[in-house]
């Protein structure tokens, strides 16, 4: 359990009392330095030498960051999703070990990528522009501080990161009781799963578009429009989903393309989509049965699958125990 605070209740002494008390205190900031420094060492050993070099540099702005972070945006009432750990810092580095050596020849790209994830972590789950400001301030003094000669280019509008340049648009089906593998040799595998610099909206639109008339040749037809905003979210959400363990809590008004951007998502990452079909006294047991098949489908024949959960579907709140 964690120490109180930000939605957790301290224990009653009476209750501790009944426990041997073990305590794991946080992690020096020297500690983590040499924890974040030797995963991205290792990660940019074939890389150019200044990008070796500056490693210690992106270590220590992420910790800053991390520390501003969580002493400026605590839990509290309204915002009681704005618990920052360890994980996030982790996640922060797990993006900057996505790309691979012949897309990211220099520090500047990498400073960008930086930027990038950065805002991704942090930012996205922020609620109001001032917390959203708050962030990305600190991040522009930080580039500025360490890297004064890339940090106009590092957060340069719109920082955009995906690996979808080349995404294979021959892609199974998902149909009751099976998954169709990915028809594409492993090469074209290898080259849509690129973590690379998509630039701007005007380079990623068409190959979105692309993607879309693809998807519904095949599919129930979705008719999106394909403007500035729809393509950010569509990049986090593509982002989110090609990562390991990667979940996201999609919120927003009725008709905002939650679900449309994710199904396509899905379908531009070679992935299969998974959600349960409710039915008259659909309930526990019958989501359950639902899990059993999703487990069976990841677990036991390895497949690549996004679930789909709506607010629709939560029929029963015990659903919510299972999801959590």
């Amino acid at each position: 359990m964690g120490p109180p605070g930000g939605g957790r209740n301290p224990t009653d002494i009476r209750f501790s009392s009944k426990f041997s008390v073990f305590n794991l205190p946080f992690p020096t900031m020297s500690s983590l330095r040499r924890i974040y420094e030797s995963i991205l060492l290792h990660h940019f050993e074939p890389f150019d030498q200044s990008i070796q070099k500056s490693v210690i540099k992106i270590v220590e702005a992420s910790l800053y960051l991390y520390s501003h972070v969580t002493s400026s945006l605590p839990a509290t009432p309204n915002k009681f999703h704005y618990i920052f750990n360890l994980c996030d810092l982790s996640r922060v580095t797990e993006g900057i070990t996505l790309p691979v050596t012949n897309k990211f020849k220099c520090i500047g790209s990498i400073v960008r990528l930086w930027s990038h994830e950065v805002l991704r972590v942090f930012q996205d789950r922020l609620v109001d522009s001032k917390d959203r400001n708050l962030v990305k301030n600190k991040m522009r003094k930080l580039a500025t501080e360490y890297w004064p000669q890339e940090a106009e280019n590092a957060y340069s509008e719109p920082l955009l990161f995906g690996s979808y340049k080349k995404a294979n648009l021959s892609v199974g089906d998902l149909l009751p009781g099976e998954v169709k593998d990915v028809i594409a040799d492993d090469q074209a595998k290898e080259d849509s799963k690129e973590y690379e610099d998509l630039e701007n909206y005007d380079t990623i639109k068409p190959i979105v578009e692309e993607c879309l008339e693809s998807y519904n040749e095949t599919r129930l037809r979705m008719n999106l429009i394909m403007f500035a905003d729809a393509l950010g979210h569509l990049a986090r959400i593509h982002r989110i989903i090609r990562m390991c363990r990667g979940n996201a809590l999609l919120i927003g008004y009725g008709g905002s393309g939650k679900q449309s951007l994710t199904k396509l998502a899905t379908f531009i990452a070679g992935y299969a989509l998974h959600q349960i079909t409710l039915s008259r006294g659909y309930g526990d047991e019958a989501f359950r049965q639902d899990l059993k098949k999703l487990y069976n489908l990841l677990g036991t024949m390895n497949k690549e699958v996004v679930f789909l959960f709506t607010d629709q579907h939560v029929v029963d709140a015990s659903f919510l125990e299972y999801i959590n």
